[in-house]
């Protein structure tokens, strides 16, 4: 996983262009699958169906409402916002510097030098 409840993350990729890209979001909770979200003008309703690539996702929510834009149904091709909504854990990174203990070696190894002596050839003049 990339990110833990609580973290702030930036949103590093989008499926459509929703105006999620780059945005700085805080993880709320796991996401739930057949979960629903209001948006914020009222009844209309994004509906969390599964879990991205990686099959995980987040509830998160921004300091303003975050745009969703369906790709189907009645409102296919609006843009809509919700307090909150869901986004797959491998969209997000984690902002580096919050509290905590970075568990990324954990699961990824320690780095190991890719770096290669530099061979020298000596030539005759």
């Amino acid at each position: 996983m990339n990110c833990k409840q609580g973290e702030m993350a930036f949103v590093v990729r989008q499926m459509i262009a929703d105006g999620m890209l780059g945005r700085v979001v805080t993880v709320v909770r796991p996401a739930v699958v057949g979960e629903k979200f209001k948006s914020t003008c009222g009844g209309l309703l994004m509906n969390f169906v599964e879990g991205g690539e990686g099959g995980f996702a987040w509830v998160v929510e921004g300091a303003s409402p975050l745009p969703w834009v369906p790709i189907s149904g009645l409102m296919q091709g609006k843009t809509l916002f919700f307090k909150q909504r869901v986004v797959g854990d491998d969209f997000l990174r984690p902002i580096l510097g919050q509290p905590g203990e970075d568990e990324t070696i954990s699961w990824a190894g320690k780095p190991e030098s890719t770096e290669q002596p530099c061979k020298t050839t000596e030539f005759e003049s």
